[in-house]
């Protein structure tokens, strides 16, 4: 069956003016290689054995014809494209613009994100405070599990061998830790670590105010409550139920009757939605979240000014936006627009023209259902054949 696969010829060679091109993994993580779509078609015309620029380079020598490139903003690719076809448009992807924007925005959010809980009507009453500070109580329950303590041990560490002047791959070797957990704690400050971790929400985070509310009435028995959430909606386990309760029945204290805070990536989320998108209690949130935090208040108005652009293909406006954020916006926005300038011509093509890298993700989801069928063993010939020879 192979053999006759592989003598089913394959199609002639197409002459595309516009293509797409994008990487995909033979190995996640080792190899890689390039798919290239004709954008007219939507079908693959090519595929290369790596992602290099000599590779690609070389393709494209080959096909002079080719004006309009669609690409991520990988560097490898935009140095191809100038050195092969210096004339031609490179167009870089909007998903991927706005995907990068929602990440800086993420950071900021973080590192605000004390700004991120509604201020506490009153403080705590005397004999709440008495109940806490009391000895025949426990200790309040700490935040800092085993996994908590691991991490802040790793990380003082780590941050100590880097200071002495070790690699990361040196670390990673004396501690057996993965080489990008290492660089995690050696760039990242651990609060910012823990506290995003802390922050992450939970299949029981819509049910606590509902739990605590009755744990403070008394109602103390884990698979009661739990029957009681499951007939509101919960889907989750009593073992999860049980194990927030824990904590409480340990220390004998009283549960906050208001729930968490928005996650970080809520937050995140609300502020580059559209604001038509979210519920009224959302938009409350997030306004009451702007009024205590005018850099995150700035943020969202750089996002708002960005998406126009990228919704109503007003390229022309990047350059007076990109001034504006370097001015006044916080660091990780500045970082941001730094690499939007590097890649410039492409960003406002991207930001101006109706070509898109949709059709070249679409194929590159239909290689990886290919891969699979063939459970990875297939040679690279034989799967370059499968993907030409598609139907």
């Amino acid at each position: 069956m192979l053999r006759l696969l592989r003598e089913v010829p394959t199609p002639a060679s197409a002459h595309p003016t516009v293509i797409g091109i994008d990487d995909f993994a033979f190995r996640r993580g080792h190899t890689y290689g390039t798919i290239i779509v004709d954008m007219s078609t939507h079908r693959p015309i090519d595929v290369l054995s790596d992602r290099t620029s000599e590779t690609l380079s070389a393709w494209l020598m080959q096909h002079p014809q080719v004006t309009v490139i669609c690409r991520d903003r990988a560097g490898a690719y935009a140095d191809a494209v100038t050195t092969a076809l210096p004339d031609a448009t490179q167009v870089a992807d909007r998903w991927h613009l706005y995907r990068n924007l929602v990440q800086a925005v993420e950071r900021i959010v973080i590192r605000y994100r004390a700004s991120l809980a509604e201020p506490e009507p009153e403080p705590a009453s005397h004999r709440q405070a008495e109940l806490q500070s009391d000895p025949a109580h426990g200790p309040a329950p700490s935040t800092a599990g085993r996994l908590e303590t691991r991490q802040r041990e790793h990380h003082r560490v780590i941050q100590d061998l880097v200071q002495k002047g070790w690699t990361i791959s040196a670390i990673s070797r004396e501690l057996g830790l993965d080489r990008r957990t290492v660089r995690r704690f050696a760039r990242n400050d651990i609060e910012n670590l823990i506290g995003y971790r802390s922050e992450r929400r939970s299949i029981l985070d819509d049910f606590k105010p509902y739990l605590n509310k009755r744990w403070n009435d008394g109602a103390r028995t884990a698979s009661v409550l739990h029957q009681e959430i499951a007939a509101q909606g919960y889907r989750g386990s009593v073992k999860t139920t049980r194990r927030y309760l824990q904590d409480a029945r340990l220390t004998a204290q009283t549960l906050p009757d208001k729930p968490r805070p928005a996650s970080p990536r809520q937050v995140t989320s609300w502020i580059t939605s559209k604001p038509e998108n979210l519920k009224q209690a959302e938009k409350d949130y997030l306004q009451g979240i702007y009024e205590r935090s005018p850099e995150l208040d700035s943020t969202g108005e750089f996002v708002r000014r960005f998406a126009v652009m990228l919704v109503h293909r007003r390229g022309e406006h990047l350059t007076g936006w990109l001034h504006d954020v370097e001015q006044d916006a916080a660091p990780e926005l500045r970082s941001f627009a730094n690499g939007l300038r590097r890649d410039l011509a492409a960003v406002t093509a991207g930001l101006s023209l109706s070509y898109s890298s949709g059709a070249v993700e679409g194929n590159i989801n239909r290689v990886k259902m290919i891969k699979r069928q063939m459970y990875g063993r297939a040679s690279f010939e034989l799967l370059r054949r499968r993907i030409l020879l598609r139907n």
